[in-house]
């Protein structure tokens, strides 16, 4: 039997009368899956929401953390599509854009360091507190797919680096609700800011 056959709840509703903000917060999060002790995933259930949410959270390995980056709201966002032949398609989570303002050896060093690794990326919604969009899974990780870096032209050009990441998923992309992952074990009462 499907998991898709034993959800009981499969609509499309839109938003009338709920906040439906657009992009995506200024904190986002990069977890390498070789940094990563337990990665969580959705538990399939009755309903059409399981398919897609992370209730548990993710556990990075001892001494590791996930890489912090701090995007310009207004000049970053993400976007997806499905693809993919006649009964088999997929969606591709991304891309899944980044702008990071101020070219410091510290941000050139760190997009040097992440250009090659595997892994999970959450974002939050705008308005969003508990949950996050995450692109990438074990099985399929999202990757560093372009760096691009900008020194402006003149008084008004923008000085900074946008780091580019895409997945593929059977999803959209997961609603992670977890904590931001750490080497300790998370609390079950109370979620990280």
């Amino acid at each position: 039997m499907s998991i898709f056959e034993k959800i009981t709840n499969y609509g499309l509703s839109y938003t009338d009368g709920e906040d439906n903000s657009s992009g995506i917060q200024q904190d986002t999060y990069f977890l390498p899956i070789s940094w990563m002790k337990t990665i969580s995933r959705p538990k399939a259930g009755t309903t059409a929401a399981s398919l897609v949410e992370i209730n548990e959270s993710h556990v990075m390995n001892t001494g590791k953390g996930p890489v912090k980056m701090y995007s310009m709201f207004k000049k970053s966002g993400f976007k997806g599509a499905l693809e993919g032949e006649e009964l088999c398609k997929i969606f591709k989570q991304g891309p899944a854009e980044f702008f990071i303002p101020r070219l410091t050896a510290d941000n050139l060093g760190t997009v040097t360091a992440i250009k090659n690794y595997q892994g999970i990326v959450l974002m939050r919604r705008a308005g969003e507190d508990n949950e996050f969009v995450q692109i990438g899974s074990e099985g399929m990780p999202a990757q560093v797919v372009n760096v691009e870096f900008d020194l402006g032209t003149g008084p008004t050009g923008s000085t900074g680096i946008k780091v580019t990441f895409e997945a593929y998923g059977k999803v959209p992309y997961y609603v992670y609700k977890g904590d931001i992952p750490s080497d300790k074990m998370p609390s079950s009462v109370q979620k990280s800011n």
